[in-house]
């Protein structure tokens, strides 16, 4: 087994890689490798987030938040709360957070004012659209190492990857 380090230097990120070769050929193998690679890919991810979000004076829940609200549209608390994968206590302290930061507006609902709906303000739609480039930026120069040769694969295997994961949530392994 040997050890692989990747470094990656994008504005004030680094993204480091650290992790040994194994032996792919049972399933337990694989699925151990898998689950270290997914992991530290989510990992590496959530710290560019985090700084990439820092700069823009939000939090990378925050700024995730704020990436998960469309454009020009009011989604409930509730409706939120799904689309983040959170409780709905913190998305409201979330929420809260943006809004005292001038980012998010809260509203009742037309139809139900037990409801509340929340929207970007002014200042949070040129933050999300400041977000949203960072981010494509930062993947294409991190991203841009790999071969085109390569892509159409990876894309194909992490598509593949989150079938049978998604099959597995949405089936009966994956129950409380």
């Amino acid at each position: 087994m040997s050890q692989i380090v990747v470094y990656y230097d994008y504005p004030n990120i680094e993204i480091v890689r650290i992790g040994l070769i194994v032996n792919c050929d049972s399933v337990g193998s694989f699925a151990l490798k898998m689950q270290r690679l997914i992991t530290e890919l989510v990992r590496n991810f959530e710290l560019c987030d985090k700084k990439c979000m820092a700069r823009y004076g939000v939090t990378a829940a925050q700024g995730i938040a704020l990436l998960a609200i469309p454009e020009g549209s009011n989604l409930t608390m509730n409706e939120l709360s799904e689309i983040l994968g959170l409780a709905n206590s913190t998305v409201t302290t979330t929420v809260d957070h943006l809004s005292n930061k001038g980012l998010a507006n809260r509203m009742q609902d037309y139809e139900d004012r037990r409801v509340v709906r929340v929207g970007l303000s002014d200042r949070g739609q040129d933050l999300r659209r400041a977000l949203e480039k960072e981010k494509q930026e930062m993947l294409e120069v991190v991203l841009g190492d790999i071969p085109d040769g390569e892509r159409a694969t990876i894309v194909r295997s992490l598509e593949r990857i989150t079938s049978v994961i998604r099959k597995a949530v949405e089936g009966s392994y994956c129950t409380n």
